[in-house]
């Protein structure tokens, strides 16, 4: 009786490792996407609960508010006796990677001598009209959240 001894793996067992990585990685590329879009409409949700709070404030109150935009993220401001003072709202913030832009109304950071440019919330409720756009990191999906005077809000994917 001859015994023959194996010195390596035959070719079906490697092409079964092979597929089986490879099934491992499709799935966690896949995983890791929805993560930055989850985390990215986190932010959306953030930035219009935090637009929001800030224009029920103003009304509430009765003073003028801003949501400053920079960066880093948002964070809100009252103006009391002429100064900006920083409200008590929970500041958004976002990850360096995303790229961002946003649109402000210029006119009104000059008039209103802003600490930073950003949208001003009105006793009446209204809100000055804006827009930001972010796009995750590695992709060139854009997307775009606006609103109006009324803060009736559009998002654009």
């Amino acid at each position: 009786m001859v015994v023959s001894k194996q010195n390596g793996f035959t070719l079906i067992e490697l092409m079964v490792v092979v597929v089986i990585v490879a099934v491992l990685l499709a799935a966690g590329v896949i995983s890791l996407g929805g993560r930055d879009n989850q985390q990215q409409r986190q932010i959306w949700t953030q930035t219009q609960s935090m637009l929001q709070m800030a224009c029920d404030q103003a009304a509430f109150n009765q003073r003028v508010y801003l949501v400053s935009v920079s960066e880093q993220g948002l964070e809100a401001y009252y103006r009391q006796q002429g100064e900006w003072q920083p409200a008590k709202i929970n500041k958004v913030s976002w990850t360096a990677e995303q790229p961002k832009a946003w649109t402000v109304n210029e006119q009104l950071t000059e008039l209103w001598q802003l600490p930073e440019m950003g949208w001003l919330c009105w006793p009446s409720g209204l809100v000055s009209e804006g827009e930001i756009r972010m796009s995750n990191s590695g992709s060139a999906t854009e997307q775009v959240l606006r609103w109006d005077e009324g803060l009736n809000f559009v998002f654009e994917n």
